[in-house]
């Protein structure tokens, strides 16, 4: 079955946090995870990544910066169904270096804090946040190596983890509750991109064809690693990221096509609710790259705009957009990544920005206000 875990976060007088996670094995709705994958213009200095309700940042010499979701356990208030819930106090969350981490090409944010990590040596490392039992702090232990992965050029995460190996084959392997197994999708050579969304893997050939592989079968883990070519699709040259059931893909000429879930008119379609093959997204034009999460779609254009489809995510009740719908104060963006309710920018020129809800600090300014504006993230 497919895995979910979710964090509920309610925010108190104090910047008291009161949160019970929640483990189970059934099919969720929502997944918290982001590919650190940036289609860009330019290569920006930063490659970014947010999921659930916090952001990692890496740059080009390798530092790390993360923020969100940061705080420590004050006291057990109560045993709820699932286990305790504990009343936690919030860090600042202002974006903190991540001092015991090095030789790092990038970090995939995943849902409930749990990161994988891709070092510049083609190594890929299990990281996170963990509570101390003991003494109830935010720690950032050492990372764990996953055997098997060595020339690897690119990382995807979400319900399922992906792969891309320097000589084009794909691994896969299952978060928690699973082990970290890794095992070749047995059909795939010559795959130049790999992005991963709500438990199913889309691979980009170099011939550019587009295959597809979903790791569970009627609530199951996939036993079967065999991708299916998806027919329709063919002279494409990149695959949307994120953690949605809504995906697209860019063609050579510049065209393009979206499927899936069309909940809140993510895909900008009007009138239906599901597009079960992909299908020409008419209103997306001139488009650099494309990032989602369950209900929204922000698109980053050739000329460094950034625009947003389906549910705004700084809005607590449902407001959409079926049409895309710029977003101000955004020029010369790079690559925007999405979390579960927020949106973390970068620039051409290396400067950040973030916007949406702010109830755990994912906007990184220690207000834990939100703001429908994109706002400055300042890194130490």
């Amino acid at each position: 079955m497919k895995p979910t875990k979710r964090s509920f976060i309610t925010v108190k007088k104090g910047r008291v946090l009161w949160i019970a996670t929640v483990l189970s094995l059934t099919l969720g709705s929502h997944t918290f995870a982001d590919s650190p994958r940036i289609e860009s213009n330019k290569n920006p200095a930063y490659a970014i990544s947010s999921s659930d309700y916090h952001n990692v940042v890496t740059s080009s010499e390798g530092k790390v910066w993360y923020w969100g979701n940061v705080a420590d356990r004050d006291t057990v208030v109560t045993q709820g169904e699932y286990g305790p819930e504990y009343k936690l106090k919030e860090r600042d969350n202002k974006p903190e270096v991540m001092n015991n981490l090095e030789g790092i090409a990038a970090v995939s944010a995943q849902y409930g804090n749990g990161d994988v990590i891709l070092k510049k040596d083609g190594t890929v490392w299990s990281w996170g946040r963990k509570l101390n039992d003991i003494t109830g702090k935010s720690e950032f232990p050492a990372p764990q190596k996953i055997e098997g992965l060595n020339h690897i050029t690119k990382i995807s995460t979400d319900y399922l983890n992906a792969a891309l190996d320097q000589d084009g084959t794909v691994w896969v392997w299952f978060p928690y509750p699973y082990t970290n197994n890794v095992t070749r999708i047995e059909n795939i050579q010559k795959a130049k991109d790999i992005s991963v969304g709500h438990g199913k893997l889309h691979i980009l050939k170099s011939d550019g064809t587009v295959w597809e592989w979903s790791g569970y079968t009627n609530d199951r883990q996939n036993e079967s690693y065999q991708a299916v070519q998806m027919k329709e699709l063919t002279h494409v040259t990149a695959l949307s990221s994120g953690h949605s059931d809504h995906y697209f893909v860019i063609k050579k000429d510049g065209t393009v096509w979206g499927w899936g879930n069309n909940g809140f008119g993510s895909l900008g379609l009007k009138g239906i609710d599901t597009v079960t093959k992909p299908s020409l997204i008419k209103d997306l034009q001139q488009v650099s790259s494309i990032t989602t999460n369950d209900w929204t779609t922000v698109i980053v254009k050739k000329d460094g705009t950034a625009w947003i489809l389906g549910a705004k995510i700084e809005s607590e009740s449902p407001v959409w957009n079926t049409t895309p719908e710029q977003i101000e104060g955004l020029q010369k963006v790079s690559a925007v990544t999405l979390g579960y309710n927020h949106a973390l920018a970068v620039t051409m020129d290396g400067k950040l920005f973030a916007w949406g809800q702010n109830q755990a600090g994912q906007l990184g300014d220690a207000t834990f206000k939100k703001s429908a504006t994109p706002l400055p993230v300042k890194l130490q």
